[in-house]
Protein backbone atom coordinates (compact mmCIF):
# COMPACT_ATOMS: atom_id res chain seq x y z
CA UNK A 1 0.00 0.00 0.00
CA UNK A 2 1.06 3.46 -0.89
CA UNK A 3 0.54 7.04 0.59
CA UNK A 4 -0.87 8.08 3.80
CA UNK A 5 -4.58 9.58 3.02
CA UNK A 6 -7.56 7.57 3.09
CA UNK A 7 -7.59 7.70 -0.88
CA UNK A 8 -4.47 5.21 -0.74
CA UNK A 9 -6.06 2.47 1.60
CA UNK A 10 -9.05 2.33 -0.98
CA UNK A 11 -7.47 0.09 -3.66
CA UNK A 12 -6.26 -2.65 -1.27
CA UNK A 13 -9.18 -2.56 0.89
CA UNK A 14 -11.03 -3.27 -2.37
CA UNK A 15 -8.55 -5.87 -3.48
CA UNK A 16 -8.86 -7.61 0.22
CA UNK A 17 -12.64 -7.64 0.36
CA UNK A 18 -13.10 -9.38 -3.12
CA UNK A 19 -15.70 -8.64 -6.13
CA UNK A 20 -18.87 -9.39 -4.60
CA UNK A 21 -21.41 -7.55 -3.23
CA UNK A 22 -19.38 -6.78 0.06
CA UNK A 23 -16.68 -4.65 -2.00
CA UNK A 24 -19.57 -2.16 -1.60
CA UNK A 25 -19.12 -1.82 2.39
CA UNK A 26 -16.13 0.27 1.60
CA UNK A 27 -17.31 2.73 -0.60
CA UNK A 28 -20.91 3.41 1.64
CA UNK A 29 -18.16 6.07 4.09
CA UNK A 30 -18.28 7.75 1.10
CA UNK A 31 -21.30 8.98 1.04
CA UNK A 32 -20.92 11.08 3.76
CA UNK A 33 -16.96 11.50 4.41
CA UNK A 34 -15.73 14.67 1.58
CA UNK A 35 -12.24 13.82 2.74
CA UNK A 36 -12.02 11.00 0.38
CA UNK A 37 -11.67 13.67 -2.06
CA UNK A 38 -13.24 14.69 -5.71
CA UNK A 39 -13.22 11.07 -7.85
CA UNK A 40 -13.15 8.77 -4.82
CA UNK A 41 -16.64 7.92 -5.21
CA UNK A 42 -16.10 7.12 -8.63
CA UNK A 43 -13.08 5.16 -8.13
CA UNK A 44 -14.75 3.06 -5.72
CA UNK A 45 -18.23 2.14 -7.69
CA UNK A 46 -16.14 1.42 -11.30
CA UNK A 47 -15.15 -1.49 -9.45
CA UNK A 48 -18.20 -2.57 -8.87
CA UNK A 49 -21.22 -4.58 -10.22
CA UNK A 50 -23.45 -1.70 -12.06
CA UNK A 51 -26.34 -2.61 -10.95
CA UNK A 52 -24.73 -1.87 -7.64
CA UNK A 53 -22.96 1.42 -8.85
CA UNK A 54 -26.31 2.79 -9.67
CA UNK A 55 -27.75 2.03 -6.30
CA UNK A 56 -25.08 3.63 -4.47
CA UNK A 57 -25.80 6.51 -6.92
CA UNK A 58 -28.83 6.70 -6.21
CA UNK A 59 -28.23 6.97 -2.20
CA UNK A 60 -25.98 9.36 -2.29
CA UNK A 61 -28.44 11.89 -4.05
CA UNK A 62 -31.24 11.26 -1.89
CA UNK A 63 -28.65 11.74 1.31
CA UNK A 64 -27.97 15.23 -0.45
CA UNK A 65 -31.37 15.96 -0.89
CA UNK A 66 -32.95 15.01 2.82
CA UNK A 67 -31.05 17.49 4.38
CA UNK A 68 -32.57 20.68 2.47
CA UNK A 69 -36.00 19.16 2.43
CA UNK A 70 -35.81 19.26 6.07
CA UNK A 71 -34.85 22.22 6.26
CA UNK A 72 -37.24 23.89 4.03
CA UNK A 73 -40.43 22.35 6.06
CA UNK A 74 -42.56 24.81 7.18
CA UNK A 75 -43.58 23.35 10.43
CA UNK A 76 -39.79 23.23 11.65
CA UNK A 77 -39.74 27.13 10.59
CA UNK A 78 -38.36 29.45 13.22
CA UNK A 79 -41.32 31.42 13.20
CA UNK A 80 -43.61 28.83 14.59
CA UNK A 81 -43.33 28.75 18.36
CA UNK A 82 -44.11 25.38 19.72
CA UNK A 83 -47.83 25.28 20.69
CA UNK A 84 -48.39 27.45 18.42
CA UNK A 85 -51.62 27.09 16.16
CA UNK A 86 -52.97 28.72 12.81
CA UNK A 87 -56.03 30.24 11.51
CA UNK A 88 -58.06 29.55 8.32
CA UNK A 89 -61.12 31.70 8.47
CA UNK A 90 -62.50 35.23 9.69
CA UNK A 91 -66.28 35.71 9.31
CA UNK A 92 -66.74 32.58 8.04
CA UNK A 93 -64.41 33.02 4.92
CA UNK A 94 -61.04 31.84 3.98
CA UNK A 95 -58.57 34.19 2.56
CA UNK A 96 -56.63 32.25 -0.70
CA UNK A 97 -59.83 30.75 -1.17
CA UNK A 98 -63.61 31.91 -0.65
CA UNK A 99 -64.89 34.55 -3.66
CA UNK A 100 -67.00 37.59 -3.56
CA UNK A 101 -70.01 35.22 -4.51
CA UNK A 102 -69.34 33.44 -1.46
CA UNK A 103 -69.38 36.20 1.01
CA UNK A 104 -72.99 37.87 -1.27
CA UNK A 105 -74.41 34.60 -0.57
CA UNK A 106 -73.98 34.93 3.15
CA UNK A 107 -74.84 39.11 3.87
CA UNK A 108 -76.47 39.90 0.17
CA UNK A 109 -75.91 42.17 -1.70
CA UNK A 110 -75.77 45.54 0.35
CA UNK A 111 -72.63 46.24 -0.18
CA UNK A 112 -70.23 49.30 -1.64
CA UNK A 113 -66.74 50.29 -2.98
CA UNK A 114 -65.06 52.83 -0.31
CA UNK A 115 -64.64 54.58 -3.77
CA UNK A 116 -64.65 54.52 -7.32
CA UNK A 117 -60.79 53.81 -7.40
CA UNK A 118 -61.38 50.98 -4.90
CA UNK A 119 -63.08 48.44 -7.35
CA UNK A 120 -61.34 45.38 -5.47
CA UNK A 121 -62.65 46.02 -1.96
CA UNK A 122 -66.29 45.19 -0.99
CA UNK A 123 -67.40 46.73 2.16
CA UNK A 124 -70.64 45.52 4.24
CA UNK A 125 -71.98 47.82 6.96
CA UNK A 126 -74.17 47.49 9.46
CA UNK A 127 -75.25 50.32 11.89
CA UNK A 128 -76.84 48.60 14.40
CA UNK A 129 -74.32 46.18 15.28
CA UNK A 130 -71.25 48.97 14.45
CA UNK A 131 -69.81 46.24 12.53
CA UNK A 132 -67.77 46.73 9.36
CA UNK A 133 -66.07 43.91 6.81
CA UNK A 134 -64.01 44.36 4.10
CA UNK A 135 -62.71 42.35 1.57
CA UNK A 136 -60.43 42.67 -0.52
CA UNK A 137 -60.19 40.74 -3.75
CA UNK A 138 -58.95 39.82 -6.78
CA UNK A 139 -59.06 39.06 -10.64
CA UNK A 140 -62.03 38.40 -12.50
CA UNK A 141 -62.88 35.19 -9.86
CA UNK A 142 -62.81 37.97 -7.54
CA UNK A 143 -60.91 35.78 -5.51
CA UNK A 144 -60.93 37.23 -1.81
CA UNK A 145 -57.20 37.28 -0.17
CA UNK A 146 -57.90 39.78 2.63
CA UNK A 147 -60.90 39.79 5.33
CA UNK A 148 -60.94 42.41 7.86
CA UNK A 149 -63.71 42.85 10.25
CA UNK A 150 -64.01 46.09 13.08
CA UNK A 151 -65.83 47.79 15.64
CA UNK A 152 -67.23 51.54 13.77
CA UNK A 153 -66.14 54.56 16.08
CA UNK A 154 -68.20 57.16 15.82
CA UNK A 155 -71.40 57.49 13.67
CA UNK A 156 -72.03 55.19 11.03
CA UNK A 157 -72.05 56.00 7.16
CA UNK A 158 -75.40 56.83 5.62
CA UNK A 159 -75.20 53.91 3.20
CA UNK A 160 -74.49 51.44 6.64
CA UNK A 161 -77.80 49.38 5.78
CA UNK A 162 -76.24 45.45 5.95
CA UNK A 163 -78.04 43.36 8.67
CA UNK A 164 -74.84 41.05 9.48
CA UNK A 165 -75.01 38.02 11.53
CA UNK A 166 -74.75 38.17 15.37
CA UNK A 167 -72.05 35.88 15.13
CA UNK A 168 -70.16 37.03 12.27
CA UNK A 169 -67.22 38.80 13.76
CA UNK A 170 -64.81 35.89 14.80
CA UNK A 171 -62.16 33.78 13.64
CA UNK A 172 -62.59 29.97 12.85
CA UNK A 173 -61.43 29.32 16.61
CA UNK A 174 -64.14 31.20 17.99
CA UNK A 175 -62.13 34.88 18.65
CA UNK A 176 -63.90 37.21 18.47
CA UNK A 177 -64.46 40.80 18.97
CA UNK A 178 -64.53 42.35 21.92
CA UNK A 179 -62.32 39.94 23.47
CA UNK A 180 -59.13 40.56 25.31
CA UNK A 181 -55.09 40.04 24.63
CA UNK A 182 -54.83 37.12 26.62
CA UNK A 183 -57.69 35.47 25.17
CA UNK A 184 -56.05 35.85 21.68
CA UNK A 185 -52.95 34.33 23.02
CA UNK A 186 -54.42 31.80 25.00
CA UNK A 187 -55.61 30.49 21.37
CA UNK A 188 -52.99 31.21 19.11
CA UNK A 189 -50.24 31.31 21.82
CA UNK A 190 -46.80 33.30 21.26
CA UNK A 191 -47.47 36.28 18.40
CA UNK A 192 -45.03 37.49 15.97
CA UNK A 193 -45.08 41.02 16.81
CA UNK A 194 -46.69 42.99 19.55
CA UNK A 195 -46.64 46.98 19.75
CA UNK A 196 -48.19 50.05 19.52
CA UNK A 197 -50.57 51.19 16.25
CA UNK A 198 -53.15 53.67 15.10
CA UNK A 199 -57.05 52.52 14.52
CA UNK A 200 -58.72 55.98 13.51
CA UNK A 201 -56.20 58.10 15.17
CA UNK A 202 -56.17 56.26 18.75
CA UNK A 203 -53.07 54.83 19.67
CA UNK A 204 -53.52 50.91 19.90
CA UNK A 205 -52.15 47.80 21.18
CA UNK A 206 -50.96 45.59 17.56
CA UNK A 207 -50.57 41.98 17.46
CA UNK A 208 -49.51 39.72 14.62
CA UNK A 209 -49.37 36.10 14.37
CA UNK A 210 -47.26 34.66 11.38
CA UNK A 211 -48.68 31.70 10.09
CA UNK A 212 -46.08 31.19 7.25
CA UNK A 213 -44.79 28.00 8.53
CA UNK A 214 -48.42 26.59 7.78
CA UNK A 215 -47.49 26.13 4.61
CA UNK A 216 -48.51 27.58 1.29
CA UNK A 217 -52.54 27.71 0.47
CA UNK A 218 -53.23 29.07 4.14
CA UNK A 219 -53.46 32.20 5.32
CA UNK A 220 -50.43 33.71 6.48
CA UNK A 221 -50.96 36.24 9.12
CA UNK A 222 -53.67 37.51 11.10
CA UNK A 223 -53.54 41.03 12.94
CA UNK A 224 -55.59 42.55 16.21
CA UNK A 225 -55.20 45.76 17.32
CA UNK A 226 -57.23 46.58 20.88
CA UNK A 227 -58.26 49.85 22.10
CA UNK A 228 -58.65 49.71 25.95
CA UNK A 229 -57.95 46.68 26.31
CA UNK A 230 -60.80 45.62 23.97
CA UNK A 231 -60.44 43.71 20.27
CA UNK A 232 -61.55 46.42 17.71
CA UNK A 233 -60.43 45.01 14.65
CA UNK A 234 -59.17 41.68 12.93
CA UNK A 235 -57.34 41.13 9.43
CA UNK A 236 -56.85 37.94 8.38
CA UNK A 237 -54.59 37.64 5.03
CA UNK A 238 -53.70 35.25 2.31
CA UNK A 239 -50.01 36.47 1.74
CA UNK A 240 -46.98 36.96 3.56
CA UNK A 241 -45.73 40.18 3.77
Amino acid sequence: MTGAGPSAALPRVLLTTGAGPSAALPCVPLLLAPAWGPGALSRCCASLPRWLAVAMSLMALAAALAGPLRAQDPASSADHPPGNVNELTLAGLQPGRSRIPDAVARWGAHWRHPTRDESDIYVWCDARRRLQIQLEAQGSARRIDVVTVERLLGAPPPDCTTTLPANVARTGRGVRLGDTAERLKAVYGKPFFTGPSSWHGREVNFIVFNFSWAGDGVPQILESSFDAGSLVKMTLSANYY
